[in-house]
C-alpha cells in the first residue's frame, strides 16, 4: 500500500509540515509506503503538475494536512489541488492544523466539501491540531492523548484504503 501524503502550507517557517512528518512516521512504522507531496515543492517549481499527478496516481490514498488561515486552507494549495483531477474514487482523509484552540477544523471542513466534490471516497474522520505549538517539541510529539487521537485515525484510515483496495 502507498499513501500519498499533500503537506499543504505554504510557508518557509510552517507548523503543519510537522504533522505531516508524524502522519508518515507512523505509516512508515506500518510498513506502509509514503510519499510527501509538498505545497512549496509545487510553488518553487521543484515539484511539475507531472510528478504531482503520479504521486497520486500510485497512490490507494490520499492524506492532506493543511493549515487554517482566516477558517479556510492556502490558496497555493487550492492551486495545486486543481492542477488535477486524480481525486474521483480514491480514499482520501483531511488533517487541519491551526496555532489556535480550534485546531484548523474549518480548515479541515472546508477540504472535505472540496473532496467531496472531486468524488474521493471521504473518511469521514479527521485529524485537528490545537496549539500545534504546544504539541511538539524538537519535532517530536509530547502530547500523549493528540498522538494517541491521530494514531488511531490514521490506523483507521489505512484499514478504509485496504477495504475499498479489496
Amino acid at each position: 500500500m502507498k499513501i500519498a501524503l499533500i503537506s499543504g502550507s505554504p510557508r518557509a517557517e510552517r507548523n503543519s509540515h510537522q504533522v505531516t512528518l508524524f502522519i508518515e512516521s507512523l505509516l512508515t512504522e506500518k510498513s506502509i509506503q509514503t510519499q510527501i507531496l509538498d505545497v512549496i515543492d509545487y510553488k518553487n517549481g521543484n515539484l511539475s503538475a507531472e510528478s504531482f499527478s503520479q504521486g497520486l496516481k500510485e497512490a490507494d490514498g490520499i492524506i492532506i494536512v493543511s493549515p487554517e488561515y482566516n477558517g479556510l486552507f492556502p490558496g497555493e494549495l487550492k492551486t495545486m489541488l486543481d492542477t488535477v483531477n486524480l481525486y474521483s474514487e480514491k480514499p482520501a482523509m483531511v488533517a487541519g492544523v491551526s496555532t489556535g484552540v480550534l485546531g484548523g477544523v474549518l480548515a479541515a471542513k472546508a477540504l472535505q466539501q472540496y473532496l467531496v466534490k472531486m468524488e474521493a471516497y471521504l473518511y469521514p474522520k479527521f485529524i485537528i491540531s490545537p496549539s500545534v505549538e504546544s504539541l511538539f517539541v524538537d519535532q517530536k510529539v509530547v502530547e500523549g492523548f493528540y498522538k494517541n487521537v491521530v494514531t488511531d485515525t490514521v490506523n483507521g484510515f489505512v484499514s478504509f484504503c485496504q477495504k475499498l483496495k479489496d
